[in-house]
């Protein structure tokens, strides 16, 4: 699954919409995030805000422990 796609999952998961990961984005408009979607150009401040809009983490996790190791929040934008 490619990132676009794990993204319109998790906000459906959530409950959210496109049009508020737009305006969370600070997007002029929908057509803009479309584009992110096409060419997977996200970053991660862009999945810091996705990470607060769906009230989860971004996160770095110890593949052995399962514990984070790093984790982001709108701090570090």
């Amino acid at each position: 699954m490619n990132i676009s796609n794990k993204i319109k999952g998790l906000l459906k998961l959530r409950g959210k919409k496109a049009i508020e990961y737009t305006k969370a984005l600070e997007l002029g408009s929908a057509a803009a995030l479309n584009m992110k979607y096409v060419r997977e150009s996200f970053k991660v401040q862009d999945l810091i805000v996705l990470a607060e809009l769906t009230e989860t983490e971004l996160a770095f996790i110890d593949k052995e422990t399962g514990k984070a190791i790093v984790e982001f929040n709108k701090e570090d934008i």
